[in-house]
């Protein structure tokens, strides 16, 4: 992995950061909303690289929050098993809560 990439990752995930997201099954994101929308671009790097670590999974859809405190990630996801005809009719797995060191993700 570049280095510059993992440099701002880290310097990203060490900072307070909240954000809800919603990838596709293709691993494309499909919105990312928080209160700091000038950040999309360093917010997708974020959920793109935690997806790369196998922390957030890829199914039909993805959708969860990612939040960031004190050197801890926080990550809590649902994913669809089953695209419905419309996005309330899709089949979702029980809600999912992670928490992990960023130390750990990054190194040192």
């Amino acid at each position: 992995m570049d280095t510059t990439y993992l440099s701002e990752i880290k310097k990203s995930l060490m900072s307070d950061i909240d954000f809800e997201f919603s990838i596709d099954f293709d691993g494309v994101v499909e919105y990312i909303e928080s209160t700091s929308t000038e950040q999309f671009l360093e917010y997708e790097n974020v959920l793109l690289f935690l997806v790369e670590k196998g922390l957030i999974p890829i199914n039909e859809r993805t959708k969860g929050f990612v939040t960031t405190k004190m050197g801890i990630v926080y990550i809590k996801y649902e994913t669809c098993t089953q695209v419905g005809e419309d996005w309330d009719d899709d089949v979702w797995e029980d809600e999912v809560n992670t928490e992990h060191l960023v130390i750990n993700l990054v190194g040192e």
